[in-house]
C-alpha cells in the first residue's frame, strides 16, 4: 500500500514538472506565456504547500504536516494574487501574509486533538492582520488626516464605549 501511494505521488510530481518544463519551452520558442516567470514564484511556494496538504489527506497519519502546508499554501496563493492583480490590490494584500502561520496552526487545531492552546497564536496573528488591514483601509478613507492619529482616536472611542457600558451595568445593578 505504501509503495502504491509513493509511486502515485512520484507520478503526480513528474506530471507537474513536465508541464512546467514544457510551458517554459513554449514560452522561449513561441512566446506563449502559459506560466509567466512572475507566476512561477508563487507556484514554487504553492506546490510544496499543496504537497504537504495532500500528504496529510492521503493517509491522515501526521496532522503536523498541515502546519507547513497551510503556511506555504497561504503564502503561495497570496503571491499569485499579488502578482496577477492591479497595484490597488497589491497595496492591501500585505496584511494577509501575517495570517499564513495562523492558517497552518488552525488546520492543525481542526485535524489534531483540538488543543485550545493553538487558538491563542491563531487569534493573536488574526487580530494583528485585521488591525493592519484596517489601518491601511482607514489610511485610504481618511487620507486628509494624519495616519498616526487614527488609532488613538479609535482607542479613545472604544474606551469611552466601555466606560459607558460599565456605567449602565452598574446603574442597573443599583436599581435591583
Amino acid at each position: 500500500m505504501m509503495e502504491s501511494s509513493k509511486s502515485k505521488a512520484q507520478y503526480i510530481l513528474a506530471i507537474i514538472l513536465i508541464v512546467l518544463g514544457g510551458s517554459g519551452i513554449l514560452n522561449q520558442l513561441f512566446g506563449w506565456h502559459l506560466f509567466r516567470q512572475i507566476d512561477l514564484g508563487g507556484m514554487f511556494v504553492l506546490i510544496p504547500g499543496l504537497w504537504f496538504e495532500y500528504s496529510y489527506f492521503l493517509n491522515h497519519r501526521s496532522p503536523k504536516l498541515l502546519v507547513p502546508g497551510g503556511i506555504l499554501t497561504a503564502i503561495g496563493v497570496l503571491v499569485l494574487i499579488e502578482s496577477n492583480t492591479m497595484p490597488f490590490v497589491q497595496d492591501y494584500i500585505d496584511s494577509f501574509y501575517i495570517l499564513a502561520p495562523a492558517v497552518g496552526l488552525f488546520q492543525l487545531y481542526l485535524h489534531d486533538k483540538k488543543d485550545k492552546g493553538l487558538l491563542i497564536p491563531v487569534g493573536i496573528l488574526t487580530a494583528i492582520a485585521l488591525m493592519d488591514f484596517a489601518s491601511e483601509i482607514m489610511g485610504t478613507l481618511f487620507f486628509f488626516m494624519d495616519e498616526s492619529i487614527i488609532w488613538p482616536i479609535i482607542f479613545m472611542i472604544v474606551g469611552v464605549a466601555l466606560l459607558v457600558g460599565k456605567v449602565d451595568q452598574h446603574q442597573e445593578k443599583e436599581k435591583l
